[in-house]
């Protein structure tokens, strides 16, 4: 079944998306030094799935292991500008990381320290860490750290709902700053180096967070999905929503970029959605 476009936008099914015995979990895409793009998809058989955004093809197909399923799943850039994602097959499962380039693993993710570590964003910091967010076994969110495998902050603050997704915002000047996305229709943006609450944002009414993203590395601007299909926008410092949208289709959003949105509905293959213009 083709997706539904709308105008200004082009939907693009990918090939080997589909597959009658797995379902996709999970989304990201990562950018390349060179401009290009990475969409990985994680599936319910152990999957992760990789292709090129802009020629529309295949990049390949990593077996990870995962028994339960890909059902988490990160993607950065090594300060050696190679792709990497990390992932998880939710708690009992140890994290694992992948080189996007060359489909091989690169290290189990604190394999030593943590068996229950659910995967939910990753980027790379202006100083090359690149800080992978999880949960660990005692459910607080934690920044750790993938090349030197420890952990760099946990953030011990009580939320009012565990959160449903997350995301690392890392402005250039410096400081961290994780938006994380719950049930009770708000996004809420929290200081890493203090733990404190340092902003709050509203979606549309109904709407229950069930993505939340930076889709610009200028580390000021989050974005959240809620399960209607509705994605709005905000700029952390005006606290101002520059964009509302809602997917051709009610679509669910997984991930996405300033040119992308990569989208699912329950029985349907992935959809790319790019923005024309």
């Amino acid at each position: 079944m083709q997706p539904p476009t709308s105008p200004g936008r082009q939907a693009w099914t990918p090939s080997g998306s589909a597959s009658p015995h797995a379902a996709i979990n999970c989304a990201r895409l990562v950018a390349l030094p060179d401009g290009g793009r990475i969409l990985a998809g994680g599936y319910s058989d152990g999957s992760l799935r990789l292709w090129d955004p802009d020629r529309r093809r295949v990049l390949g197909r990593i077996e990870t292991g995962h028994g339960a399923g890909v059902d988490c799943l990160a993607t950065a850039l090594t300060h050696e500008g190679v792709p990497v994602a990390v992932t998880g097959g939710g708690w009992g499962s140890t994290a694992r990381a992948w080189d996007l380039t060359g489909l091989t693993p690169v290290d189990d993710l604190l394999a030593g320290s943590s068996d229950w570590l659910v995967v939910l964003d990753a980027a790379t910091l202006p100083d090359g860490t690149v800080a992978v967010l999880a949960h660990d076994r005692e459910t607080a969110l934690g920044v750790w750290d993938l090349a030197g495998h420890s952990l760099v902050v946990r953030l011990d603050t009580a939320m009012p709902s565990p959160p449903e997704t997350a995301a690392l915002l890392t402005p250039a000047g410096g400081g961290l700053t994780v938006a994380t996305g719950h049930n009770d229709e708000r996004v809420r943006l929290w200081d890493v180096g203090t733990g404190e609450q340092v902003g709050e944002f509203a979606t549309a009414p109904g709407e229950e967070v069930y993505a939340v993203f930076a889709p610009a590395s200028d580390g000021r601007t989050v974005a959240a999905a809620g399960r209607g299909g509705v994605v709005r926008t905000w700029d952390t410092r005006t606290r101002i929503a520059s964009d509302v949208s809602r997917v051709p289709g009610h679509l669910t959003v997984l991930a996405g970029d300033p040119r992308h949105l990569v989208c699912a509905r329950a029985g349907d293959p992935v959809v790319l959605t790019r923005t024309e213009g």
